[in-house]
């Protein structure tokens, strides 16, 4: 059983030692906590605050977005890409409309980009084109 009020931080640990709340105590007899877990509990002084929190973070997860890791299944990647913010398809940039928007769209489609980035950047390329291409010239600098 732990010893109520004598949480020990880990060796080599800079934080200060913890109470274990009596409540918790009881609750972490049989448990095999760390000292970290036990010291994120034992901020908890009473059962309505660790209810409430729990309530709260339940509440929260259903709204949150989790990186899938390299080796989510493909489906799995695109509704998280979708959920981001990414179009379902190319035609979905807003910037598809464009003229000699093809190339960038593919490039912002395969980069996962969502629309508010894809148009961002968009915006930005077309005006540091806008700056460097003399006028009388068309796409990449040839003689219109």
């Amino acid at each position: 059983m732990h010893q109520q009020g004598n949480g020990t931080p880990p060796e080599g640990s800079q934080t200060e030692p913890f109470k274990i709340p009596e409540w918790l105590d009881a609750l972490l007899a049989e448990a095999k906590g760390s000292p970290e877990e036990m010291q994120k509990l034992a901020r908890f002084q009473i059962h309505a605050e660790l209810a409430k929190g729990y309530l709260e973070l339940d509440s929260r997860l259903g709204k949150s977005l989790s990186v899938p890791d390299r080796s989510a299944g493909a489906a799995l990647r695109a509704a998280f890409w979708e959920k981001a913010g990414k179009p379902k398809t190319k035609e979905g940039y807003s910037v598809a409309k464009e003229e000699n928007s093809a190339a960038f769209i593919e490039a912002a489609y395969n980069a996962n980009l969502t629309e508010e980035q894809a148009a961002a950047f968009h915006k930005t390329l077309k005006f540091i084109g806008g700056e460097r291409i003399p006028e009388g010239y068309g796409p990449a600098g040839t003689a219109a």
